[in-house]
């Protein structure tokens, strides 16, 4: 499972980086200091290279824990991204304030009540249905709780804010262009198969909450704050995965 996972994401990241490519080339007199457009590439070519050599291992070595090598494939690309970013990291850290997280927080509410209105009215057409990356996510779970858990919550808010948004809010100093591509390119990374109308309805749904997000950095500045609202709208939707059954 945690193979099959790690290839569509794969795929849809090669559709992301064609949209990326399209919004960049119509929007260079928007881009920002090019030492930072060189470390959105060179980001990419991280996710990608580290990706495909794990999906390789899986393949060769099957019987490896898929599990375990799911997350130590988004670890690797974690660390990779830190170390990157890092003197850009530690002073967002370094300047954190908790009074910008309560903001933050509203935001997300804010976002959130969209989001359930939209998932309220998208239920009475759609029924005994999923998102794909949902699907994945409570099979993920089923299989190790722990990683799942861990993944869940924790490594996969820190890796995406970077990769989806962080990379992109340095790269541009146009906030419309930032808002679109970020949260575009989020969306079509969690919504793998777009070829079923249901699952272009589910895509909305990523949409909002990935435009909270982008909003949040945005306004912030600081990308600890979509961490860590990311991070709890996570461990939320997993409560809610278990109380609901």
């Amino acid at each position: 499972m945690g193979m099959f996972l790690l290839i569509s994401k794969l795929f849809s990241t090669l559709n992301c980086i064609k949209i990326l490519e399209n919004i960049l080339l119509n929007s260079r007199g928007f881009m920002k200091d090019y030492k930072y457009i060189i470390k959105l590439i060179t980001s990419i070519f991280i996710f990608l290279f580290i990706s495909i050599f794990y999906s390789f291992i899986n393949i060769k070595y099957i019987h490896l824990n898929s599990s375990i090598m799911y997350l130590i494939n988004s670890l690797t690309i974690l660390i990779c991204l830190v170390l990157l970013y890092f003197k850009d990291i530690k002073k967002d850290i370094k300047d954190f304030k908790i009074n910008t997280l309560s903001l933050s927080i509203k935001y997300y509410l804010i976002g959130l009540t969209i989001y359930f209105v939209y998932q309220l009215i998208i239920s009475k057409a759609i029924t005994n249905s999923i998102p794909t990356n949902e699907e994945m996510v409570r099979n993920l779970f089923k299989v190790n709780f722990l990683i799942a858990f861990i993944s869940s919550c924790f490594i996969a808010p820190i890796l995406e804010e970077i990769l989806f948004r962080f990379t992109i809010f340095k790269s541009v100093n146009n906030k419309y262009i930032f808002l679109l591509a970020s949260s575009i390119l989020f969306s079509l990374f969690h919504v793998t198969n777009l070829q079923s109308i249901i699952q272009i309805f589910f895509l909305f749904s990523y949409l909002i909450l990935s435009f909270t997000l982008s909003y949040i950095l945005y306004k912030s500045k600081n990308i600890c704050n979509s961490i860590i609202v990311h991070s709890l709208h996570n461990l939320f939707m997993v409560l809610l995965l278990f109380l609901g059954g």
